[in-house]
């Protein structure tokens, strides 16, 4: 689904969008502003955004800048927004589409309005996409509603500057009000803010929430009143960026926050395997889960092509076509492309696959229904289900890995068939990220979620002579693997009975 706004709107030459990313989580970046990453050709990001944004698959050239502003009172903040304009300005005469990424919406206290005042100097053709605001997102994921039914009728937004002769909000005005105020970037004028308020008008019992990275995994909120909130925010130790609520819907909190309630909230996982194979992830994230990508297995298309070639141009003549992963059905479907053959090939060739997931990549790419997905998401099952049907001089062509276990094949022969193995793609070792590797070996994640033993050794091969953190708990996708991982001489903390239970595993891991 494409934006209608698509790329085709834009003219052919510069041009710069100032999107909205949102409050911090990623998934609330609007489709516009996705649908401008995807075309970027140079994209300007700031401090605040979270970096998953930066793995949307851009194109090939394109660079990501980061020029995020240093904390506030930091005398560069405005020599800084200088660079970004000239950046701005400069790129897009070179004909370059840029994408200014900002934090929130770029029109509250973003200044996105200056820097498309500097672009409309410029003559640079530039539009701005609306992001969910920081407000907003608070109001949603603290169960504090901006206005309510007897409660609030109206709500403000405000900075709190003012304190060290900054222009400083209508004080007076503020403490007239009895709806809702939410102050942005009020962390460190709290005191004064709070003092302010009392001293126009508003109530010292008047209940106050500040709000930590809203809509995070990382959120915190924290309560009081206007009489004890900077002692409260203070003793919390609470860092930008945060929010300030002013207001009697703070209250509403204790009945309607839902978001710090989910199972897994704040839990810190990490995930071994690549995106693409990694469903799960989603329904972690889902209960509140971070989840931290490092993956330990890269794959690419099998060097030595002609067995592969061979295979595809005669399906047909196989009784079974097996596809034990989903990247395996995935690079069979490049190669047949390339080749010039679609599910035609396939002829009357029935398909088994090993695991749901690699059922629904191979419905996706050859448009077929697979004939044989057993309940057992092992080798192991799946030999045995296609025994059951009938083996002894029946063609069976497998399109796997070159490091697959030789359990199948094996099986499969002794059960009379004529198995073909033909290696479809080949395993690599990807370069660590650094950063992660070192807060995973400090024990900074609650779980970690290993899925072969291929994986296990690579993490081995990672730490080298540091042992496995205590804290982390070992999550097993299966016996083979827990067998691998426990030849390392590591504590397997769970394992999952089969495949599709890798979640229900982790939740047993990290809540008994």
């Amino acid at each position: 689904m494409h934006s209608p706004l698509g790329p085709a709107s834009i003219s052919p030459g510069g041009h710069v969008a100032i999107v909205g990313a949102g409050p911090g989580d990623p998934g609330l970046l609007t489709l516009r502003g996705h649908d401008l990453l995807l075309h970027a050709d140079v994209v300007l990001y700031d401090r605040l955004i979270d970096t998953r944004l930066l793995d949307t698959p851009y194109k090939p050239a394109c660079r990501r800048v980061y020029v995020g502003k240093e904390l506030p009172g930091r005398a560069s903040r405005d020599a800084q927004q200088r660079h970004i304009n000239a950046t701005m300005v400069r790129e897009a005469r070179r004909g370059k589409r840029v994408v200014r990424l900002k934090g929130g919406d770029p029109l509250i206290f973003g200044r996105g309005g200056e820097e498309a005042a500097v672009l409309a100097a410029a003559g640079i053709d530039f539009e701005i996409v609306p992001g969910v605001t920081a407000a907003l997102g608070a109001a949603a994921t603290t169960g504090i509603p901006f206005t309510h039914r007897g409660v609030a009728q109206e709500v403000t937004f405000a900075t709190a500057h003012g304190a060290k002769g900054g222009t400083p909000p209508p004080w007076s005005a503020l403490g007239k009000l009895r709806g809702t105020i939410v102050f942005y970037m009020g962390t460190y004028t709290l005191p004064f803010a709070a003092k302010k308020l009392i001293a126009a008008g508003r109530r010292p019992s008047t209940p106050v929430a500040v709000v930590e990275r809203a809509t995070t995994t990382r959120q915190r909120v924290v309560t009081g009143t206007l009489a004890n909130i900077a002692a409260r925010a203070g003793a919390a130790a609470v860092r930008p960026p945060s929010l300030v609520i002013v207001g009697d819907a703070v209250d509403l909190r204790s009945s309607l926050d839902w978001f710090e309630k989910r199972l897994l909230f704040g839990k810190k996982i990490l995930v071994t395997r690549p995106a693409n194979e990694d469903p799960g992830s989603h329904r972690l994230e889902e209960l509140g889960a971070e989840v931290t990508r490092l993956p330990g297995l890269e794959f690419r298309p099998a060097r030595n092509s002609g067995a592969l070639d061979r295979a595809l141009r005669g399906l047909a003549r196989f009784d079974w076509v097996v596809f034990t992963s989903p990247r395996g059905a995935e690079f069979a479907h490049r190669r047949m492309e390339k080749l010039g053959l679609d599910a035609r090939a396939f002829g009357s060739a029935r398909v088994a696959v090993v695991g749901w997931m690699t059922r629904t990549m191979v419905d996706a790419y050859f448009e077929i229904r697979t004939d044989l997905v057993p309940d057992d998401e092992r080798a192991e099952g799946l030999a045995e289900a296609l025994r059951r049907r009938g083996l002894r001089g029946k063609r069976i062509l497998l399109l796997r890995a070159d490091q697959g276990r030789d359990v199948l094949p094996e099986l499969l022969s002794k059960a009379g068939a004529k198995v073909s193995d033909v290696v479809a793609y080949e395993h690599t070792e990807p370069k660590p990220d650094r950063a992660i590797l070192a807060r995973f070996a400090s024990g900074e994640f609650d779980a970690a979620l290993v899925t072969s033993g291929e994986i296990a050794s690579t993490l081995k091969r990672w730490l080298g002579r540091r042992p496995w953190p205590e804290r982390t708990k070992l999550v097993t996708i299966g016996p083979v693997t827990s067998g691998a991982v426990r030849e390392i001489g590591w504590p397997v903390g769970r394992e999952a009975t089969e495949p599709r239970k890798l979640v229900e595993a982790t939740i047993e891991a990290l809540t008994k």
